[in-house]
């Protein structure tokens, strides 16, 4: 009868200790998930960050283009424009000299 109660004391003991260790390792699965996730999120955030830095990068990229092409265009405008005037003058400088001659 001592034998059977110490038997019983040892499974039980074996079973709590089991019911321990399972609950030990329940919880540093509950852990490691926790981890796991946070990494997720961080790297989440950062595939984000680096989207939007792309995206802004791309609209700046467009916009300089823009303001070159504009740029580029006032450029050719403001050339005709004087290559116009200088025609112009020459031909008014031209007309003066050669009335002064005669």
């Amino acid at each position: 009868m001592i034998k059977e109660q110490k038997n019983m004391e040892k499974c039980e003991e074996s079973v709590i200790k089991q019911n321990e260790k399972s609950e030990i390792v329940h919880r540093i699965s509950k852990i490691q998930e926790y981890k796991l996730r946070k990494v997720k999120e961080r790297l989440d955030e950062k595939a984000s960050y680096v989207e939007d830095f792309k995206n802004q990068k791309s609209i700046l990229a467009e916009k300089r283009n823009e303001m070159k092409s504009e740029v580029q265009k006032k450029k050719e405008e403001y050339l005709v424009k004087f290559n116009e005037l200088m025609k112009k003058y020459q031909i008014k400088v031209i007309s003066k000299i050669n009335n002064q001659r005669i």
